[in-house]
């Protein structure tokens, strides 16, 4: 790993040193060597930074906007768990109310029910008398 490392270093620094001789040589000269073939592929260097450029613009578009969209994702389901949770509590509220509802129809009869059921046992009215008062509304008296 160490040799590999070394190695890297070695090529990179001859590398550098080349392209350094290299430039002071056209400098002084006042000319490139072989200018149509480093120019074309400067273009070629240029051409793909721009097209580079314009890819990362669009990605970063397209990320920007699917996180916008995860983010309203997010919000939304946080909405619906708690519309979810309030729904729960509303049906486990009127179970509970009608539950107590069923236990207190089970037990006694409430005080107004019960004088309620007293007071049509004692006006009710008897056979004759619904007779009479039907009569009585269909003939008008």
């Amino acid at each position: 790993m160490i040799v590999a490392a070394l190695i890297v270093v070695l090529v990179s620094g001859g590398v550098v040193l080349a392209l350094t001789v290299l430039f002071r040589c056209e400098r002084t000269r006042g000319a490139r060597f072989a200018g149509a073939a480093r120019t074309r592929f400067d273009h070629t260097l240029e051409e793909f930074g721009v097209r580079t450029r314009y890819l990362y613009r669009q990605c970063a578009g397209q990320t920007l906007r699917q996180s916008l969209h995860y983010v309203f994702h997010q919000i939304l389901t946080a909405m619906l768990r708690l519309i979810q949770r309030a729904e729960a509590s509303v049906y486990s509220i009127v179970r509970h109310n009608k539950n107590r509802a069923n236990r207190h129809a089970e037990g006694a009869p409430s005080a107004h029910l019960s004088a309620l059921a007293e007071h049509k046992r004692t006006t009710k009215l008897s056979d004759a008398q619904i007779r009479q008062r039907r009569d009585e509304a269909l003939n008008g008296g």
